[in-house]
Parts: structure tokens; C-alpha cells; sequence
């Protein structure tokens, strides 16, 4: 992809040096999601078997269910790896910090909300886990069921209540148990990850349109100014580029030019590799956000101990990415008065026939879209959260 950017430079900051992708990376790594290998990084043959295996505890333990599955076939996909390196090693703000001005200013302040976010996700992931696992592993507790021996007549409770033909839980009961803590980590960790994937690489889109909305501020105005005499004592004052100005205009013209395609083919490559993944969500959040509000209205404390974070924290992902979603769309529109408001009638015709190219181009808003249909965004979540209230009265009303 061309780009008027010199990346190259040894000044440029390596992002994986930042915390927040030490974090991302950490967690990540320890459950085979991390696309060491198109990162220039030494793997081990055990990880990469590790990788493969993942999808086959998803089928194995969370037969049906696809919003999980979905999540952990994507880092077997190929294009994972190269969205991933073109993240970290291109687009990324911290590979144009040797160009200084607007990119060091804004990547210094988009780094800083990326860690703070970063580390507020942390003891979300804990929080989501321990809250699940607690109410039935509190229970089983105080009824005795890991005492040996086990009182007879006693319930025991699961987190997830696994049965298969010729496998009981309540014949493998401690198995069970660490699976339950093993596999609500898995997948908590994995859906958290891959969004927090996508906030960061829309962190970096907003930098991005900050540095190109910055640059097309600083447009240069002429340093002459001629003074037209007219008949009589009327005179006209005249703002134009000299023939050098007006050729160094057009470089900066195309510079943006450039780095606007560059940020548009990004979004395009980030909607076509996730919006699939995108659908899925959405479609999980219509079914699944109706049944937490059907196991929330119950009021009782087991059912809000163990159900209500769960539902806090799965709606709070929903608003976060569409809220953060629908920045990227709002300066991309924003960009347009930008574009508009350059001295276009300083310049001579040949850029003025470029400026009109880049305002036509730049109407198109920059939308990560579900599926190449939907638009990610305010007015979506919107819609889910009105059908999911719709759906929680209809059952609520059928006592289900």
C-alpha cells in the first residue's frame, strides 16, 4: 500500500515497547491467539500446536456454541496474522514518530488512553471469571462437596453444567469444576481480547484522522500578498501562491492525499477480516442479553451474584465498541469541513482540480461495518438493546 510516509526511519518507536501491548500480548499468548510468527518472533513448535488445539476444546466442551467457536478459529486464519503485523509494524502511530509535529503529539496522547483502557480491562476479565464461578463454587463449599467423604443427599452446582453420553458431572466432579474455571477464563479471556484488538486498532484510526485533520489545519497561507489597482482609487487585495509555493502545495496536497487512502484501506481490510466476527456478536447480543435480563429479573442474590456482572460487563463491551466505533465515523465527517476550508482559491488550477479530487473522495465516511452492511456505530446498539428489551418482556410474560 503506498503511502507518503517514510516508516523506515530507526527513530521510530517499536509499539510493542508500550505497556498496553504488553498486556494485549500477555494475554493473548497464553491462550494461542498471539500471531507470533508474522511478528518476527521465535515461537515454539508447542505453541503452535497449542493454536491448532484451541478450536477443538471450543467444539469438544462448548458444543453449540458458536460466538465462542467463531472467536477462536479467527487466530487460525491467515489474514489474522497479517492484519496483526500490519497493525503493529505499519500503521501503527508509534512507526511515524520520527516525523515529529502532529504524529509525535497525538501518539503520545493515544498511547496514553490506549494504556489506561488496556489496564481498566484487566479487572474486568478477573471480575467477569470470579463472579461466575463463585456463587456454585461458594455453595458447593458450605455444603460440604469437598470433603472426603461426601455428605450424602447434597445438590452439587456448576457453573456450567456439562453432560455428554456416559459422562456425568456429578461422577467427575472435581474434573468438572477445573474445567469450568479453565474454560470460563478461555473464553472471557479471548472475547475481551479480540475486542480490546479492535478498540486499540480504532485508538489508531482516531490518531491517525487527529494528525491528518492536524495537517490539513497548518496548511500554509501565501506569503505575498498583491495589491490590485482598478479604475479609479479602487484596489483589490489578492491572495496567490507563487509558482514554487504552489508546487510545494501540491506535495502537500497529495501527502494527505495519501495518508487519508492509507487510513481508508485500513477500515476496509479491519470490516472485511472482522465483520463476520461483527455479526456474530450482534447476533449473540440479541439472544443472549435477553436471557440475562430474564435470569437478572428473578431479584433473587444468587441469580444477581452470579448473572449480574455477567450482564454489566457483556452490555458495557457492547457500548464501548459501538460508542468508540462511531467516533471514527464522526471525524471522518469532520474531515470534510477540513478538506473545504483549505485556501483553495490561492492555488493555481492544477491544484484546485486535486483539492476538488480529495473533497470528492473524502465525502466517503470511514465506517467499520458488520458484514459490509451494517455500520458499527450508536444507532446499532440502539437497536439491539430496544429488540433484546422486547424479547425480555415477551418471555417474562410467558412466566418461562
Amino acid at each position: 500500500m503506498d503511502t507518503a510516509i517514510d516508516k523506515s526511519n530507526p527513530e521510530n518507536e517499536n509499539p510493542l515497547k508500550y505497556r498496553y501491548m504488553r498486556t494485549l500480548r500477555l494475554f493473548s499468548y497464553c491462550l494461542g491467539i498471539w500471531p507470533g510468527n508474522m511478528l518476527d518472533e521465535k515461537m515454539s513448535k508447542f505453541y503452535d500446536y497449542f493454536i491448532k488445539l484451541v478450536p477443538l476444546q471450543a467444539i469438544i466442551v462448548f458444543m453449540g456454541e458458536i460466538y465462542y467457536l467463531a472467536r477462536v478459529l479467527y487466530p487460525n486464519l491467515k489474514f489474522y496474522g497479517v492484519i496483526w503485523r500490519r497493525f503493529i509494524k505499519e500503521f501503527h502511530l508509534g512507526n511515524f514518530m520520527q516525523c515529529g509535529g502532529n504524529y509525535k503529539k497525538v501518539a503520545d496522547r493515544i498511547n496514553k488512553i490506549s494504556n489506561y483502557y488496556t489496564l481498566g480491562m484487566i479487572p474486568i476479565i478477573w471480575l467477569g471469571v470470579i463472579l461466575f464461578n463463585l456463587s456454585p463454587f461458594w455453595t458447593n463449599v458450605t455444603s460440604g462437596a469437598f470433603q472426603n467423604p461426601r455428605p450424602q443427599n447434597i445438590t452439587l452446582r456448576f457453573s456450567v453444567y456439562y453432560e455428554y453420553p456416559g459422562f456425568k458431572p456429578e461422577e467427575n466432579f472435581i474434573l468438572v469444576t477445573l474445567l469450568n474455571l479453565y474454560f470460563s477464563y478461555a473464553c472471557t479471556v479471548i472475547v475481551c481480547t479480540l475486542d480490546l484488538l479492535l478498540i486499540l486498532m480504532c485508538f489508531q484510526i482516531v490518531g491517525h484522522q487527529l494528525v491528518l485533520q492536524y495537517n490539513l489545519d497548518d496548511f500554509p497561507k501565501p506569503k505575498k500578498i498583491s495589491v490590485l489597482h482598478l479604475t479609479g482609487e479602487v484596489s483589490v487585495t489578492v491572495e496567490k501562491y507563487s509558482i514554487d509555493e504552489n508546487a510545494y502545495i501540491h506535495c502537500l496536497l497529495m501527502e494527505n492525499v495519501l495518508h487519508h487512502r492509507y487510513i481508508l484501506c485500513f477500515v476496509d481490510d479491519i470490516s472485511s477480516f472482522f465483520g463476520p466476527m461483527m455479526g456474530l456478536v450482534y447476533f449473540f447480543d440479541v439472544t443472549g442479553f435477553c436471557l440475562l435480563f430474564l435470569e437478572c429479573s428473578q431479584l433473587n442474590s444468587e441469580s444477581l451474584a452470579r448473572f449480574g456482572p455477567l450482564t454489566i460487563i457483556a452490555v458495557s463491551q457492547l457500548l464501548e465498541i459501538s460508542i468508540i466505533f462511531e467516533i471514527v465515523g464522526s471525524m471522518s465527517e469532520q474531515l470534510k469541513d477540513n478538506v473545504y476550508n483549505l485556501p483553495w482559491q490561492c492555488m493555481d488550477l492544477k491544484n484546485q482540480k486535486t483539492l476538488l479530487i480529495f473533497l470528492n473522495r473524502i465525502q466517503t465516511t470511514m465506517h467499520i461495518t458488520c458484514m459490509g452492511v451494517l455500520p458499527v456505530g450508536v444507532q446499532s446498539m440502539a437497536s439491539i438493546l430496544k429488540t433484546c428489551y422486547s424479547y425480555f418482556t415477551i418471555l417474562q410474560s410467558m412466566d418461562i
